[in-house]
Formats: structure tokens, C-alpha cells, sequence
């Protein structure tokens, strides 16, 4: 991982396991220099290789370059406490470093990083941590010093990150455990109760079955208001959509606890808070009075900015599908309307009865929308009426209309 403050600008140019290279654009900002953090393979076999292809990759870029991080060799026996025998990688990377004409930086502080923590003739030390530059990097900086950090700070933050934890987990979940053993004590005493005979379950299906008797029938009358239906007509119709405002009021409510930025609040408006009607619009024109609650309930949660209108976006829907059986789409639902409804007839002539589907006489309803629009493409004219169907774009309505006279 790389990370550096504001103002300090970093070009990634490659990045793999072992290495990510880069330019800087900081002092001076017109002369980029290539910086390379890199954490060298620490197995023999791949030692070679891998320095090898390093750095034909800063020879092929060029100019100034600093190479920073664990590179996992030493340079000279002094590097290392304690014996770990013949280095045999020591030569081939002197030597590689010397063709290169690298410099190595001098560290203020402890450069021992590495340590293999043992203890007794087994205990070693190295210097693993470099930091290599060549010349032209070091007349840009040439005051420049590596330190090296104690990590004892790492430590104080995991144990304050650890507090602050456990107070976040005591705040947000406490109460949940209060509640799971809430329900678990309900479920105990649940399952502890005696088993019943069953019978309720008889007792309803023949309530269910059986015919009302004269006095049921006279007394489920006149509990109904004087001019009210009786059967299903009492219910009125826009309750059926009734669990589109609960779904929609229980997002909003939900959100309205939640620490988001305004651009926060836009997204979630946008992604889940109008997209939970659109599955209805898509087949149903809503009541007016609907897609105005959920048009302004969206517009005040959000401060007074309102989004799509509700029952715009509802005409549009199913004007949609109107559109597609002009264009005479290949979908199923098109081919059943266009069997069943049209009968080789124009749509935008088309009309609705009042037996047929309530899906068919919504999309019907939106010809009124397309009428607006809407203008045939004409090639040879020969299925084309010419007096009915609109197909002069720069005419009235797309209409031709013959001059008096």
C-alpha cells in the first residue's frame, strides 16, 4: 500500500507484488522523478530475476530515481548481527548496484528493522530497509535523509482503534442482545406450552364452507352505509396500493437516522426510493392522488428538491408500452396484446371495452401521449394510409390536410 498527503501528486506507471513505480510531481513540479517502493523476494531463487528486471524497468524510464522499502538483502557483512553463514546473493547485488550507479542512502535512527526474534547465538539482525537513488536524484535533493520510525505509534493507535470499537459495539448492539434473548425466552416458553387438539383448525375451514343463515345475512347489511354495494365493491380501490407507501415510509424513516451527505441522501432517493413504485407503474396507472403522496414525500425528505414526478413517470411507462406495439415488438406480452386486442387494426385507432384486461385499457389510455409524437416512416407508401396515420413530419399533428378549395 502507498499512501501520501494533499498536495503531493503521484503517476502510477506499474504496479505488481513486489513493487509499484511511479512519478512525482511535487519539488520541482516541472521535473518528474520515478519513485519505486519495492519489498524484495526473500527466497534465493527468485532474488535474481526479480533485480534484474527491476531495474531494466528504471533504466528503460530514465532520470531521477528513488528506491525505497524492504528490499530484503544487505550490503556488506557489517549489516547483519549475528552469523547466518556465506551470503551468496551479496556479490551478484553489489555488482548489479554498482552498474547501475546507485548510492546508498544512509539511515538516521536504528537501521536494524529486521529482526528474526530468537534468542541466544540464533538471534539476528539485519539491515533490510534501503533506500537507493542514483546521482540525478541526489543533486535534486541533495540534503535529503532517510529516518527511521519507531513503531511503538502503530501500536497506541491498534489499541486506541480497539477502544473505539468496543464503545461503537456497545452503542449499536448492546440492545440487540437485550432483544435475541427477549425472543429467545419467548420462544422457550413457547415450546413449553402443551400441545392443543388441533381443532380451530377444523372450526374455521367450516365457517368457511357453511351457508349464512337469514339473521348473518340481515345483520352484514345493515352494518354497510345506505348507499353501499355489497360484496367487494365496499373495498375501495386505491387500498390495494396501500403497500407502496409502507415500503416507501419505512425507507425514508429508516434513512432519515443515518449520518449521509446530501449527495447520500440523492443516491438513495434515486436508486431504492423511486424504484420501489416502478414495478407497478410499469402495468398499472396509480391514482393521482397516490403518485402525489409519494412525489411529495420523496420532495420533503429531501429538503424541497423534488426528482422524476411520480405520475409522469407512470404515463410514461405505459406509454411505453404503447410504443412498442407500433414498432411491433417481438416480446411475448406484445404478441398477446396484438392478438387479442388489435386484430390487425392500428393501435394509436384503437379503443378499450369495458370488459377487457385493466393492463390493455392503461396502455390505451397513453395513446393520447404518443398521438404527440409519434410519426410513421414511410419507404414506398403502400402500407401507409395516407388520411389516417400520421406520417408528414413537418405537418400539423403529422397529418396531411388537403388546402379548401
Amino acid at each position: 500500500m502507498l499512501a501520501w498527503k494533499l498536495g503531493f501528486c503521484f503517476e502510477s506507471i506499474y504496479v505488481s507484488k513486489n513493487q509499484i513505480l511511479g512519478f512525482i510531481y511535487l519539488d520541482p513540479k516541472h521535473y518528474p522523478w520515478l519513485l519505486s517502493c519495492v519489498y524484495g523476494p526473500p527466497y534465493f531463487h527468485e532474488k535474481k530475476r526479480f533485480w534484474s528486471e527491476f531495474m531494466g524497468i528504471g533504466n528503460k524510464v530514465g532520470g531521477p530515481r528513488l528506491i525505497l522499502g524492504d528490499v530484503n538483502f544487505v550490503l556488506s557483512n557489517s549489516e547483519r548481527v549475528g552469523s547466518m553463514g556465506k551470503d551468496q546473493f551479496l556479490p551478484f547485488i553489489l555488482q548489479l548496484i554498482k552498474g547501475n550507479t546507485l548510492i546508498d542512502m544512509p539511515i538516521k535512527g536504528d537501521n536494524l528493522t529486521w529482526d528474526n526474534h530468537k534468542e541466544g547465538h540464533h538471534h539476528i539482525k539485519s539491515v533490510l530497509d534501503k533506500a537507493l537513488v542514483n546521482e540525478d536524484w541526489l543533486h535534486i535533493f541533495p540534503k535529503a535523509v532517510i529516518q527511521s520510525l519507531q513503531t511503538s505509534h502503530v501500536c497506541k493507535k491498534i489499541g486506541a482503534t480497539r477502544l473505539a470499537l468496543s464503545k461503537w459495539n456497545r452503542e449499536q448492539f448492546d440492545k440487540l442482545d437485550t432483544y435475541i434473548g427477549r425472543l429467545q425466552l419467548q420462544l422457550r416458553n413457547i415450546q413449553k406450552m402443551p400441545t392443543g387438539s388441533r381443532s380451530w383448525a377444523s372450526e374455521m375451514e367450516a365457517d368457511f364452507i357453511s351457508i349464512p343463515g337469514y339473521e348473518e345475512i340481515r345483520q352484514a347489511l345493515f352494518t354497510m352505509g345506505s348507499f353501499k354495494a355489497s360484496g367487494l365493491d365496499v373495498v375501495r380501490k386505491d387500498a390495494d396500493f396501500n403497500f407502496i407507501m409502507d415500503n416507501l415510509v419505512s425507507k425514508l424513516h429508516g434513512w432519515k437516522f443515518k449520518s449521509l451527505s446530501k449527495a447520500g441522501h440523492a443516491t438513495l432517493i434515486k436508486s431504492v426510493g423511486l424504484s420501489l413504485p416502478v414495478y407497478t407503474m410499469q402495468m398499472i396507472k396509480l391514482f393521482k392522488k397516490l403518485a402525489t403522496k409519494i412525489y411529495g414525500m420523496v420532495r420533503d425528505f429531501w429538503g424541497g428538491l423534488g426528482f422524476q414526478r411520480t405520475l409522469e413517470m407512470n404515463q410514461a411507462f405505459l406509454a411505453k408500452w404503447g410504443w412498442a406495439l407500433l414498432n411491433k415488438d417481438n416480446s411475448l406480452c406484445c404478441k398477446v396484446l396484438s392478438v387479442k386486442y388489435l386484430k390487425g387494426r392500428p393501435f394509436l385507432k384503437c379503443s378499450y371495452k369495458n370488459l377487457d384486461s385493466w393492463f390493455w385499457k392503461n396502455v390505451v389510455k397513453a395513446i393520447e401521449i404518443l398521438k404527440k409524437g409519434a410519426c410513421k416512416l414511410t419507404s414506398d407508401g403502400k402500407d401507409t394510409d395516407i388520411w389516417n396515420e400520421p406520417w408528414v413530419i413537418h405537418g400539423q399533428d403529422f397529418h396531411p390536410h388537403p388546402k379548401n378549395g
